[in-house]
């Protein structure tokens, strides 16, 4: 089956909710981030497609002062428009220069300002890295790869030939330098509610064990948690589900992927995406603003 999307009148909105848990030895991290975007097909071309994605708002709580940033980096980042392959798999970022000027004009003095006496030296090692990747069009293209809301959208589905069935997929850098090697399994149901058809895309993913470096990855966990007697086998947990209407525009998702060894180390992220109307956006950018009213 081939999956087409179609451009409407009206950008798509979303509720978006991403939850990160990290365990490193005793230390552990954890953080919720809500937002709603807005996302719009803007040009759809015979080799290309563009899209814009507008942050309308969010809300974030974490335990540490880098989840903090991570917000300032959502208000950063507040338009982006893509370039996309025919397939919807993300080639370039049109408005790089915007954020480029964003960055200089204010926004980097701002960052300092705001977290100068918190942050320590830790402040301008994130203000130089952030100047760095936004002057850098090749590095910020990457920053937007992985497992992660960009990849919901952006995955390549469109255009091309979808069949259920085994794959493979690699997750570039998960682990600093090393990659994580995933063997896929996938299965694509169709379904009718209320006269109005939907795909749902169903993956299943497993640790490719011939592909995967065990022993970098034993050497990476052992130096990150400080213990050299220590049971480093990968263990991985995965699974993706989208579900798209007869637009091609998705209207539910969710993204699981945990990788743990032994107690020592693990780090669990999921995205759940779901379509909303105006109305309810409203709503939820109202419940936005009270937390940031209670938390100030």
């Amino acid at each position: 089956m081939k999956m087409l999307i179609k451009k409407k009148v009206a950008p798509t909105i979303y509720q978006c909710t991403t939850v990160n848990r990290t365990v490193i030895g005793a230390k552990k991290i954890e953080f919720v981030l809500d937002k709603v975007i807005e996302v719009s097909l803007d040009k759809s071309e015979a080799d290309h497609k563009i899209f814009t994605i507008k942050l309308l708002g969010h809300k974030l709580i974490g335990t540490s002062l880098i989840h903090e940033w991570t917000g300032d980096m959502e208000e950063l980042q507040n338009k982006l428009v893509l370039k996309t392959d025919v397939n919807g798999a993300i080639i370039g970022i049109q408005n790089r220069n915007d954020l480029y000027i964003k960055w200089h004009s204010g926004f980097m003095a701002k960052m300092l300002q705001k977290y100068k006496k918190r942050g320590g030296d830790g402040t301008k090692l994130m203000v130089d890295l952030t100047t760095k990747l936004i002057s850098n069009e090749k590095a910020l293209l990457k920053s937007l790869d992985g497992f992660n809301l960009y990849h919901i959208f952006f995955q390549g589905n469109y255009e091309k030939k979808l069949s259920t069935g085994g794959s493979e997929y690699k997750i570039k850098g998960h682990f600093g330098k090393i990659d994580l090697p995933l063997n896929l399994q996938t299965e694509i149901s169709k379904s009718k509610i209320e006269g109005q058809s939907f795909t749902t895309i169903d993956t299943q993913g497993f640790l490719n064990k011939d592909k995967f470096k065990q022993e970098a990855f034993t050497k990476y966990i052992k130096g990150m948690i400080g213990v050299l007697d220590v049971d480093a086998t990968l263990h991985v947990e995965m699974e993706e589900k989208y579900t798209y209407n007869n637009m091609g525009w998705i209207t539910e998702a969710d993204l699981y992927l945990k990788t743990h060894a032994a107690n020592m180390y693990a780090l669990a992220n999921a995205h759940i995406v779901k379509q909303i109307s105006k109305e309810e956006s409203e709503l939820v950018l109202q419940s936005f603003a009270k937390t940031e009213q209670l938390t100030h």
